[in-house]
């Protein structure tokens, strides 16, 4: 697991900023970095904007870079970001020992007053009485 982590953090922290600034410097030789700067301001402005509606690529798309932009516009195609969420769950519920095909809770709100049933610990209805006055 470590070798895991180790990798993200590789990824997170020394390729992902490489492969921004090589991308930043191949277009402001097209374009210039006038307009780099410009583009990386609207960027932020637009992923802020964004961020009630869809977290996921307002950050992305706030976040200075033309790479992480592209992302955060391609999670802005509602199918895409459902295929790509759909995978993080599965991805998360096999990390935390969920077997696949074991159908997931039903996302409506509970009854008032429901608590699901627990064998280990069942419910006994009851009164209690305070047999010592002044305990409290």
């Amino acid at each position: 697991m470590k070798g895991f982590w180790r990798g993200i953090a590789l990824l997170i922290f020394v390729i992902y900023p490489l492969v921004e600034l090589f991308v930043a410097i191949w277009v402001a030789s097209l374009i210039g970095w006038t307009w780099v700067i410009l583009t990386f301001c609207i960027g932020f402005v637009a992923g802020v904007t964004l961020l009630p509606r869809n977290i996921a690529s307002g950050i992305l798309i706030a976040l200075p870079g033309f790479v992480t932009d592209v992302f955060g516009l391609v999670l802005l195609i509602t199918p895409i970001r459902r295929v790509i969420g759909a995978g993080i769950v599965a991805g998360i519920a096999t990390r935390v020992g969920i077997p696949r095909g074991m159908p997931w809770p039903n996302s409506q709100p509970a009854r008032e007053g429901y608590l699901p049933p627990d064998p280990e610990h069942p419910i006994v209805q009851g009164e209690v009485i305070d047999d010592e006055p002044g305990s409290r």
